[in-house]
């Protein structure tokens, strides 16, 4: 099971890069296709409207009419005059059946391609101007915004006439730029240039380009007019020429660069949407196209590149909902997961059949049976089967009988007049709704007409609709809604339960909190809390284990650690005095709770223990046994009196009766006030605990030495008879136990121990001596007042134990005499 675990555990995180390397193939396949041309040419648009740039002055349109014989103007004439006027070259978009030979072969004047050329023209001697290819790719879903610099001819590439003016040998398409908008090419018409009305700052140091328009000819959609047809091919073409002369040609990722680009941001995307959680996945939702677009945007400002922005955009959106919905599964299996542990572990328990059985014994029922409702508010199947196995009437079966309607109507339980004998039906309501009958035969009429029986079956009706009925499928409702009803419903009633198990140890106990091993509170009862806010202690897990323990025994913190970590590390139970919160009659309890699942780490108990209760009952049998010996000793004394004079020899015989009489009266005085106190002074109160006993110490040290181990050898010296002794039974067997075997390890094999028990007049001495190896006194004074942890586990627990001592009324004492021998003492109260 922990292997299959581990599998799916590495599986569900490997899911994410799986899914990514998926999309990635995905749009690799289609990267070429053109599919995600229109939508990164949408964003291409916007980009470069949000980018506003200035017009550039690098070309200068001459817009010859088509109206215009070509032929009646000297082209080449024209084009010489252009450059004498420093324009940087000329470049025609028509071609002219006109000679350029006059012209100088290294002439920047440029022609378009005609089929004539047998060779690329940009390869061919300069025997003719150089000529380039008209073209204007195929638009993109209506919308002209690239253009090619190569194309390809029967006898090879052939550079566009941009890229020929350019000079550019890069054969990628660009996107063409429009700075300045519709308006951002200047133009010249050709009448005014040919009558000499241009001045030649305009032409200065700018590329002519010279080609017709037509005012009839439909225009082209663009970037910058997506709907409206209004741009002259010609101006399109200077848009383009003014691109690759800038020097700032955006250009489209090619296949590589772009898939470690996706793949990158599908990495990234992975692994923050793995760790997204359902309230962040909005703002992760518009956070991831805001770092797209604003990617594309510097891109394309600084870089010239034109990001594959529908690419990442699709493949984010895609993988956020193939993560989050893998995510909506495995949770969704986890919650039917909970649905079927959880009421297994905590509503299996309550939801057994026949859960009416109980309730029906207490009430003397003769017969009873639990009705549950389908969705349609309906008998099940299952309470109809029970009906007939009682041999019910049809009216009933079928839940005709006024009886039900008068029990859902009224609340309350209604008899059933159609069966005999007569049965009665309760309704069982479930969240406010009716959810099903409680159907019963009470016979004795004296039971079913008390009003305590009528209260009994209404607190019994609500528990059997909370606990015993059977929950409805609900087979209407979605999966997931059904699941956290189950879940819901099977968490309340631990809830209801957690709370009457509070209620519970606030009524019994004086004060108890439980905490993790890091502090963190799980449960306090009412007094503990009450404990707590006496010292002036903030409550809850604000306050740590250390300030709480400090503040209830007066502990400083050295010592306070020391008994936590005892309680921690030794598993054990220490008890403290609260003398610090005025509590002189109180112990405070630490222990560790065992968690029910070996791997768990446990808790800490704390428990307040008030004996002042016992203490108070202890001075009222002091009292009443000081005053029963006043009593007891008078009574004795006329007896003592009354012998006397009966050895008088002049006592004459009726004096004599006399006396007799008295002595009797006083003896039966003594007699019945002994047997009216004796049964109180045989209680013995609790002293220190639940535990705190009256016990003989010789039977505790015999029991003591016979359970040591065999290597440890002890002369035990006690006398033949001892009054009993005020302690814990199992804090001083440990404290024993515990000091014997240190004295044995610190003393060595073939050591043996010594253990004298003497008496004095209220208190039991047991000297527990060895021969030292080297303890000193300084260091044994550290162990017991906790400066220093002990390393031997046997002097952990003798501390521990030690610091009960003084809750019995005793002393414990330890001495080392100059390394010659260890010395423990305990001085324990007696019953005198």
């Amino acid at each position: 099971m922990a292997f299959r675990n581990r599998l799916l555990d590495q599986a569900e995180a490997a899911s994410p890069l799986l899914s990514a390397a998926a999309i990635l193939l995905l749009v690799l396949a289609t990267f070429g296709s053109g599919i995600w041309a229109p939508l990164n040419g949408l964003f291409y648009d916007a980009a470069i409207e949000v980018l506003v740039q200035p017009a550039q002055d690098d070309v200068v349109v001459v817009e010859v009419p088509s109206s215009l014989d070509t032929s009646s103007v000297r082209w080449p004439d024209l084009a010489e005059e252009l450059l004498a006027a420093s324009s940087r070259a000329v470049a025609f978009t028509f071609a002219t059946s006109q000679s350029f030979s006059s012209i100088n072969p290294s002439a920047p004047v440029f022609l378009p391609f005609s089929p004539e050329a047998t060779v690329n023209p940009a390869m061919s001697p300069p025997v003719q101007p150089r000529r380039g290819a008209i073209v204007i790719p195929p638009a993109q879903y209506g919308i002209h915004r690239t253009q090619l610099t190569f194309v390809a001819g029967s006898t090879g590439s052939i550079p566009t006439l941009e890229a020929t003016v350019a000079g550019t040998t890069d054969d990628r398409p660009f996107y063409v730029r429009f700075p300045g908008g519709l308006e951002g090419i200047p133009r010249i018409a050709a009448d005014d240039l040919l009558q000499g009305r241009v001045p030649e700052e305009l032409l200065a140091d700018r590329v002519v380009l010279i080609g017709q328009v037509s005012a009839e000819a439909p225009g082209l959609t663009t970037s910058i007019n997506p709907n409206l047809p209004v741009m002259d091919p010609l101006i399109y073409h200077a848009f383009a020429l003014q691109t690759l002369m800038s020097g700032n040609v955006p250009r489209a990722l090619s296949l590589l660069p772009a898939a470690f680009l996706i793949g990158f941001s599908l990495v990234f995307g992975a692994a923050a949407y793995h760790r997204t959680t359902p309230r962040q996945a909005l703002g992760v939702a518009v956070v991831v196209p805001l770092v797209i677009v604003t990617s594309g945007l510097l891109a394309l400002l600084w870089l010239d590149i034109v990001i594959p922005a529908a690419e990442l955009l699709v493949s984010h959106v895609l993988l956020s909902l193939l993560i989050w919905s893998r995510r909506e599964k495995v949770q969704d299996r986890a919650l039917q997961q909970m649905a079927r542990s959880v009421p297994s572990k905590v509503s299996d328990r309550f939801y057994s059949e026949p859960g009416e059985q109980w309730p029906a014994e207490i009430l003397e029922l003769d017969k009873s049976v639990v009705i549950s409702l389908d969705e349609r508010r309906r008998f099940t199947p299952a309470s109809r089967a029970q009906l007939q196995k009682l041999a019910m009437p049809e009216n009933v079966l079928s839940g005709a009988d006024p009886a039900f309607e008068k029990a859902a109507r009224t609340l309350a339980p209604a008899m059933v007049k159609t069966a005999r004998p007569s049965w009665w039906v309760a309704p069982l309501l479930r969240d406010g709704l009716l959810a099903g009958y409680w159907l019963f035969q009470q016979q004795d009429p004296e039971i079913s007409a008390s009003p305590s029986s009528a209260r009994a079956v209404d607190a019994f009706s609500a528990a059997i609709a909370d606990l015993a009925l059977p929950r409805q499928s609900e087979g209407w409702r979605p999966v997931k809604e059904r699941i956290f009803q189950d879940l819901s419903s099977a968490l309340s009633n631990q809830q209801s339960r957690i709370s009457a198990l509070e209620q519970l140890l606030d009524e019994a106990s004086a004060g108890l909190s439980v905490r993790d091993l890091l502090g963190n509170e799980i449960l306090s009862t009412e007094g503990f809390r009450k404990q707590i806010e006496a010292v002036r202690l903030a409550s809850g897990s604000r306050t740590g284990p250390l300030e709480l323990v400090g503040a209830l025994t007066g502990l400083d913190r050295k010592r306070s650690a020391a008994a936590l970590r005892f309680a921690v590390a030794e598993r054990g139970r220490i008890s403290l005095p609260m003398t610090a919160s005025g509590q002189r009659h109180a112990v405070l309890n630490l222990s560790r709770l065992k968690p029910q699942d070996a791997q768990g780490s446990g808790y800490l108990l704390f428990q307040i223990v008030d004996f002042s209760q016992a203490v108070q009952t202890a001075e009222v049998q002091r009292t009443a046994s000081e005053q029963l010996g006043y009593m007891v000793r008078n009574d004795l004394e006329a007896v003592g009196l009354a012998s006397a004079l009966l050895e008088h020899p002049d006592l004459g015989p009726q004096d004599r009766s006399e006396v007799l009489a008295r002595m009797r009266e006083a003896i039966d005085r003594a007699r019945q006030r002994l047997a009216s106190i004796e049964p109180f002074l045989q209680s013995q109160p609790l002293m220190g605990g639940d535990d705190m006993l009256l016990l003989d110490v010789q039977d505790v040290l015999r029991e003591v030495v016979a359970a040591l181990r065999q290597d440890v050898e002890v002369e035990l010296h006690m006398p033949d008879f001892m009054a009993a002794v005020m302690a814990e039974p199992e804090t001083l067997r440990t404290l024993l136990r515990s000091a014997l075997e240190f004295l044995a390890d610190d003393a060595g094999p073939e050591a043996p121990v010594t253990v004298s028990v003497s008496e004095e007049i209220d208190k039991a001495r047991i000297t527990m001596t060895t021969p030292s190896t080297g303890l000193t006194q300084e260091r044994l004074e550290e162990f017991l007042s906790g400066a220093r942890e002990p390393a031997s586990a046997s002097m952990r627990t003798m501390v521990n134990a030690a610091g009960k001592v003084s809750i019995w009324g005793g002393v414990f004492e330890a001495h080392s005499d100059a390394h010659t021998n260890v010395r423990f003492v305990l001085t324990l109260r007696k019953l005198v």
